[in-house]
């Protein structure tokens, strides 16, 4: 049962989710979270959904201009 909803399933997601911040934390990467205002916002959604990448994925790559 692909992603299943059960305790163990929902514990093995979280230590994964946990192990590959601290990969990238250690990395030198930053977790970093942020407010965006509505229309800023929505500018996100756009461009995330105009190329098929995640809010990461488009930060970084504008971030790297």
């Amino acid at each position: 049962m692909p992603n299943s909803n059960t305790p163990h399933s929902r514990a093995l997601r979280a230590a994964t989710a946990a192990a590959r911040t601290r990969d990238v934390v250690d990395a030198g990467g930053w977790r970093l979270t942020v407010l965006l205002q509505p229309a800023t916002a929505a500018q996100l959604r756009a461009e995330m959904a105009r190329t098929g990448e995640t809010a990461t994925a488009v930060i970084s790559r504008l971030l790297a201009l």
